[in-house]
């Protein structure tokens, strides 16, 4: 028995409820060609290969919400296929709206599948926008994405004006502005890490009010990790790293040093310009009655902040 392919060429708009997207023929191949900075359905003679079922061509015009548009109090819950190939004034892939009369909001899930290849013609969220509503990533790819060049337009994957909730291994990578990096926009926004982040996550962002810290739920987490081994900055100028007090910093340019105390080499991190050195706590050495402390002589521990000066 032959499976049919799900290809649904148009827009869909979620008023109430939550609308789950589970892929059940992952093996499906369309063919896609890209122009106009946009990937268009071409079954035949397309370059282009997308696996599984896609949603595509959907255009809202000078509406939002391309390819789907969730509205206030109700849900999207993503688990596989593809929204590929749609077009919006803001929210080229996906759409979230926010709070309705009952103060309810749009809520987006993505655990799986990919969003790709969409466009947000002069505003924001070429793959994702988030306008004051909630979006949960575990799993899944936001690529290849793209938004104008206007100075309004932010977040060429995914533009977040809400709230953001971050574990397992999603990829936020390969969108642009104008052609120019551009993958999650933060703007004052923060990252809530809910659980260990897998060893194939990785985001790039950029945010406003930079130095700053942009994650929650770190130290919870990722305990002993590097945030950089799992973010990186879409700015030329600007580094990922931790502050004194163990927290994410997006900031100036990073640098790298290992401290060795004791012939013991201390974890490497990269030091955020601006930001105190996390150095360890000054260690007590019992004295040899076990019943006093005594600080060595030997080694050197730094009590006060060292900063690090921007490149």
């Amino acid at each position: 028995r032959r499976q049919r392919q799900m290809c649904i060429r148009d827009s869909i708009k979620i008023e109430s409820g939550t609308l789950t997207l589970v892929d059940s023929h992952p093996a499906a191949i369309h063919k896609f060609n890209a122009t106009n900075d946009l990937w268009s359905l071409q079954e035949s003679g397309g370059k282009e290969t997308v696996r599984g079922g896609i949603i595509t061509g959907g255009n809202a015009g000078y509406n939002d919400g391309g390819g789907v548009y969730v509205c206030p109090g109700a849900g999207l819950v993503m688990r596989g296929g593809s929204i590929v190939g749609c077009k919006a004034q803001q929210g080229g892939g996906v759409y979230v709206a926010d709070k309705n009369e009952a103060k309810t909001l749009g809520r987006f899930t993505m655990e799986g599948g990919s969003i790709n290849n969409n466009k947000a013609t002069s505003g924001s969220g070429g793959g994702v926008m988030v306008f004051e509503s909630s979006f949960t990533l575990s799993g899944g790819s936001i690529t290849g994405n793209t938004t104008s060049g206007a100075t309004y337009a932010h977040g060429g994957g995914v533009c977040l004006y809400g709230s953001f909730y971050l574990s397992g291994d999603p990829i936020i990578q390969d969108n642009t502005k104008a052609d120019t990096t551009d993958n999650l926009y933060l703007g004052w926004q923060t990252i809530n890490i809910t659980g260990p982040l897998g060893k194939n996550a990785h985001i790039g962002v950029n945010a406003e009010n930079v130095p700053r810290t942009f994650i929650s739920g770190w130290s919870d987490n990722m305990a002993g990790e590097n945030p950089a081994d799992y973010f990186s900055s879409d700015g030329d100028a600007l580094g990922i790293g931790l502050n004194a007090d163990g927290n994410v910093v997006l900031g100036s340019l990073c640098t790298t040093i290992t401290l060795n105390p004791n012939g013991g080499t201390l974890p490497e991190y990269s030091l955020v310009a601006g930001q105190p050195c996390p150095f360890p706590p000054k260690p007590a050495i019992p004295s040899p009655d076990g019943m006093r402390t005594r600080s060595s002589a030997a080694t050197q521990w730094r009590t006060s902040p060292l900063t690090v000066p921007g490149s």
